[in-house]
């Protein structure tokens, strides 16, 4: 079951939980994405295995 861990202008991060043992952080980047008719497209969905919260907001600083 994926948790929102936390929401920012332009991403969302969830915190899972693979096979119910290894932990992931799943980064969904809406910041080059376009929205017609209610529906978001290009959006960028990145999986991150053993990596915290911290990291994954420096990777998505890395990519501006």
């Amino acid at each position: 079951m994926m948790h929102l861990v936390e929401e920012g202008k332009g991403y969302r991060i969830f915190s899972d939980k693979l096979f119910g043992i290894v932990p992931r952080l799943i980064l969904e980047d809406t910041r080059n994405s376009s929205i017609r008719l209610g529906v978001t497209y290009e959006v960028k969905f990145t999986n991150f295995y053993f990596k915290t919260v911290e990291q994954v907001k420096r990777t998505l600083n890395e990519t501006v």
